[in-house]
């Protein structure tokens, strides 16, 4: 963030590892469908993840990590994600990354139900959940980002966004939205 500071703008996510994070992290990452224009920022996410000397647990989806998720981009390697998520503590982070439904616009009943009940079960197992949303906040009203952001910290993918989302993977609550 202090080189998008110094340089004017966002280039990539930088994660540094700090004494008060927890170590592992749980990434869950939507691929396909209306996020393919984000897949390089995304790509760019999961690979600072990856480098940041975390324990990372990486899941990719397609709307929806409801039963399964994959250990790929092209979602050909499926897994449970009751496996995926056998580590999860209390301390573990979890960060999903989707638009939830505010690319397209609208609010599918099904889908935020499948939602809802995902981040049910990760918050029974740990309270550092977050979300970042590819598409500007102020895009979400009328949308499913709208109503999932009451359910968990959702944050727009930007400068500000990542900071709050990693407090909150942290342990540190921060209000959701702008």
């Amino acid at each position: 963030m202090e080189r998008a500071a110094r340089q004017g703008f966002f280039v990539r996510p930088v994660l540094r590892r700090r004494a008060t994070d927890h170590g592992h992290l749980i990434l869950l990452v939507d691929q396909g469908g209306s996020m393919v224009p984000f897949h390089r920022l995304t790509r760019d996410l999961v690979q600072t993840a990856v480098q940041s000397g975390l324990r990372v647990d990486l899941g990719y989806f397609q709307n929806v990590p409801a039963t399964r998720v994959y250990l790929d981009p092209h979602r050909t390697r499926p897994l449970a994600l009751e496996r995926l998520l056998a580590d999860c503590t209390a301390e573990t982070g979890v960060l999903l990354v989707s638009d939830a439904g505010a690319a397209r616009g609208g609010a599918d009943p099904r889908r935020l139900q499948a939602s809802a009940r995902v981040l049910v079960g990760i918050r029974r197992r740990t309270g550092c959940v977050a979300w970042l949303n590819p598409v500007p906040w102020d895009r979400w009203p009328g949308t499913g980002a709208a109503l999932i952001a009451l359910l968990v910290p959702m944050f727009a993918m930007d400068e500000d966004g990542f900071g709050h989302a990693v407090e909150v993977l942290r342990g540190q609550p921060v209000g959701g939205g702008p």
